[in-house]
């Protein structure tokens, strides 16, 4: 933590005197990745009762900073030397600039995003699939997949029964990823028809 809080300023370019910018974690309010080697960082200032960075800065501090190690998808291996930063299957040199998917090849996903669309589907399924990663409406059929809840696992088990029973008896609310999923029956709802259908698929 002291890394992330305390930044090396040898230009005191903030002109406090110090060549140490100090940042305090207290009150940071985001970290957002912008590419493979920048972060932007939010600090809060005038949070109620813990005030950032004294009363006489500004409500909000946003900084961007450059960082040699950046790792987003907990592979184990850099951004820097990683070919496939958010694990979704396809290699980021496919990520391209273009406006809209246009093949395997080149598929303008988000290379740090493994699910561009937000669809519950990795990039690499959709385009496995055939269907596209940049559209939320196109999903591939529902596999049943539901486990662990928000963060599948790509395998088809009894823990996806068990959260598809907690779907249907209402202990769990679902949101669109789930219902791309696990909506077998395609009627909009997950209901015990589905349930059925997805031990089918697990006992197969």
């Amino acid at each position: 933590m002291e890394g992330f809080v305390q930044f090396a300023d040898p230009d005191d370019l903030n002109i406090d005197g110090n060549t140490r910018f100090e940042f305090p974690f207290a009150t940071v309010e985001d970290v957002l990745v912008l590419d493979k080697n920048t972060i932007l960082v939010a600090n809060d200032n005038n949070y109620p009762f813990s005030v950032g960075r004294g009363p006489d800065i500004d409500n909000n501090d946003i900084i961007i900073l450059k960082v040699d190690s950046l790792h987003t998808d907990n592979d184990g291996i850099m951004n820097t030397i990683d070919r496939e930063d958010d694990n979704d299957g396809l290699p980021d040199a496919s990520k391209t600039n273009a406006d809209i998917f246009i093949s395997s090849d080149e598929t303008v996903t988000d290379p740090l995003i493994a699910d561009t669309d937000g669809d519950g589907f990795n990039d690499g399924i959709n385009v496995g699939n055939g269907t596209d990663p940049l559209d939320i409406t196109s999903c591939p059929d529902p596999d049943g997949e539901l486990a662990p809840h928000d963060s599948q696992n790509g395998v088809l088990n009894a823990a996806d029964i068990l959260i598809a029973t907690r779907f249907v008896i209402g202990k769990l609310q679902p949101g669109s990823p789930d219902l791309a999923h696990a909506d077998m029956n395609n009627n909009g709802v997950i209901d015990s028809g589905d349930l059925i259908l997805i031990t089918k698929a697990v006992l197969q």
